[in-house]
Order: structure tokens, then sequence, then C-alpha cells
């Protein structure tokens, strides 16, 4: 289930937008936009499921904090409009995409619950800071290998 609904899209967006950016056929066929509109929600839902998934809370969440459900609307929106490829340019005629701050504020959210800056006062962290984990590759020495047990290899 999406953590925002159709009408959390339209307050930040607004409604004419959300329906001319999910209406990619131009048919204004309502159960078309409808569906298109449930699409970006549940993707968008578990894009930030699976960025927050190592992350101090457990996700799915089973009721989403605000930020949560407001980072999850927009970003459905974003991809409304990316999928629609509205062009808009500045006025030198220069491509602009007119979404860039609310996927930027997207990034913003998932970095700062990833990193501990922001916290939901209502739900129970899962660890202290969050895990991070880096892989370092290492290259197969024989030599170093014969100079160890081999178990390190």
């Amino acid at each position: 289930m999406a953590y925002a609904t159709r009408e959390d899209v339209e307050s930040i967006f607004g409604a004419r937008n959300v329906i001319k950016w999910a209406d990619l056929d131009n048919e204004n066929d309502a159960g078309d936009i409808d569906d298109r509109v449930t699409w970006a929600l549940d993707l968008a839902t578990e894009m930030l499921d699976n960025r927050l998934f190592e992350g101090p809370y457990v996700v799915p969440f089973d009721t989403a904090p605000l930020e949560v459900v407001q980072s999850t609307a927009r970003l459905a929106g974003v991809l409304l409009y990316e999928a629609r490829g509205i062009p808009a340019v500045d006025g030198d005629g220069n491509p602009i995409n007119q979404v860039a701050p609310h996927k930027k504020a997207v990034d913003d959210f998932v970095k700062g619950v990833m990193s501990g800056t922001i916290r939901f006062a209502a739900l129970t962290r899962t660890r202290s800071t969050p895990k991070v984990i880096k892989v370092t590759p290492r290259v197969y020495d024989p030599l170093w290998c014969y100079r160890r047990s081999s178990r390190d290899c």
C-alpha cells in the first residue's frame, strides 16, 4: 500500500498538473489517469523503502510519518512529470526540469534519515546509528596467501 494518496500529490503539484502528467495518451480517460497515479504512488513507495532499507527504521512503515508521506508524494509527482516528458525552457531557451527541486528534496530527506539527522519522534529506531557497509575488493595474491593461513584467501 502506498504511503501517499493522489490528494497528497495534488496538494504539492496541483490537480491539473497531476492530470496532465498522468494522461500519457491525451485521451482524458479518468480510469487511465487514476491507474497511472496509482502506479506512480506504488513505485515511489517502493523506491523510498528500498533507499531506507538499511537505515535506522524498519521499512515498510506500518504508519508512515508525515515526512515520508510528503516525500512519497513528491517522488510520485516527479515520476509522473518525467514519464510525460513535458519540455520546459527558461527565458534563453535552455531546457529546465521544473520538478528538480522536489527530486532534490526527496534525496536530501533520504540522506538525512540514513545519516540520523532526521528522526521520527513517533517511531522506535532499530539501531542507534545507521549501518554502513563498505566492501573493499581484495585482489587475489597467491604469495600473500602462502605467507598467511589459507583461511584468509
